[in-house]
């Protein structure tokens, strides 16, 4: 029974969470944002570290294909059950999607663990930002979610 009212909480909280698809505009805004945060501000680490370990293509637009097959890759891989932080996926996703450029296999991974570092750190500095700006310490978090129904237990 308390699985059944676990699944209930769960599906609710998705449906009203696709309630902000409903207006034109608010698609738009939420596709608008999903694109440049995807095809931009997440390839922008990738083309650094292309740049960065003298990884080099035919041309532009092959160096930005081969960065967004990654970037495809990475999501894949960080999607699936791995070890916390993603180690080993996230290199893995990046050693076979580069593989498939004629990256030599060190430099793959190399570049696997370039980019895992820069995303890792720039999201975690991104994130005490945050907290710094809303003036909460990382010890008031917990108390700060407990009262959600955000993250129903079992």
């Amino acid at each position: 029974m308390r699985v059944s009212r676990f699944a209930e909480r769960l599906l609710r909280g998705f449906g009203e969470g696709l309630g902000a698809l409903r207006g034109g505009r608010h698609l738009f805004w939420i596709a608008f944002h999903s694109l440049s945060i995807w095809l931009v501000a997440s390839t922008i680490p990738l083309l650094a570290g292309f740049l960065a370990l003298g990884i080099g293509f035919d041309s532009p637009l092959q160096t930005l294909g081969a960065a967004w097959i990654t970037l495809a890759a990475i999501g894949v891989a960080v999607a699936l059950p791995s070890a916390p932080g993603f180690f080993g996926a996230y290199h893995f996703a990046c050693k076979v999607a580069l593989e498939g450029f004629q990256v030599p296999t060190e430099t793959a991974v190399a570049m696997g663990t370039l980019a895992h570092a820069t995303f890792w750190i720039t999201l975690t500095a991104l994130g005490l930002v945050v907290l710094r700006i809303r003036r909460t310490s990382l010890l008031g978090i917990d108390p700060a979610t407990e009262g959600s129904e955000a993250t129903p237990s079992l």
